[in-house]
């Protein structure tokens, strides 16, 4: 953050600094997906003032943008301006990421995750209901096969051996897509599937 931008952002009330943590950790950020986290229970003008306000003193940026068919939205972010032709896909692993957020106690998430010689869509470290410590790895397909994002875990077991020593058990896999496919499974990873409309997700956390 420019130095200018530091001054003013350590100025900001805690729900400012909170929005501005929350889009550094996603990436991309809808109003709707802001107000699910931090703004729960309020009417939609409070986060939609206060994401024009940090839009308009720059620290923010925002772009109108089609991500359905008939839904166009304010995508707000914080460096390079997302691509039309990825924005459906980003928004969507932050729609599972702030769903997520919503439902339980989140400790860690990144997006773009590197885990080897494998990049995640998303890494959530996360509490279950019985207060254990959980990992998942998220991948959103909306277009090829979705085997092509599935067989790069095939040696997931070796992966982490090498690179995340520390982790007791292997995380699951959750699979966000609307195309076809057979159900696929690894060997040595639990794979769990929904479709973009993410109605089961307390099915694929615990």
């Amino acid at each position: 953050m420019a130095k200018k931008n530091k001054v003013v952002f350590d100025s900001l009330v805690t729900r400012d600094k909170n929005i501005i943590e929350l889009i550094e950790k996603v990436g991309v950020i809808t109003r709707e997906q802001v107000q699910r986290v931090l703004f729960k229970n309020v009417h939609q003008n409070i986060p939609m003032r206060r994401l024009s306000y940090l839009s308009e003193n720059k620290l923010i940026k925002r772009a109108y943008y089609q991500i359905e068919e008939h839904k166009n939205v304010y995508v707000y972010y914080l460096g390079k301006k997302p691509s039309k032709r990825n924005i459906r896909h980003e928004i969507t692993v932050t729609e599972f990421i702030t769903n997520v957020m919503a439902i339980t106690d989140v400790l860690e998430v990144n997006t773009h995750y590197v885990l080897g010689d494998i990049i995640a869509d998303g890494y959530i470290k996360y509490r279950d209901s019985e207060g254990k410590i959980r990992r998942l790895l998220l991948e959103v397909q909306l277009s090829n096969r979705v085997g092509d994002c599935i067989n790069k875990y095939n040696d997931i077991k070796k992966i982490i051996l090498d690179n995340r020593s520390g982790w007791q058990t292997i995380p699951r896999l959750i699979v966000i897509t609307d195309l076809e496919h057979n159900n696929e499974q690894l060997k040595h990873m639990k794979v769990k599937y929904d479709t973009t409309d993410m109605e089961n997700l307390r099915e694929l956390l615990f």
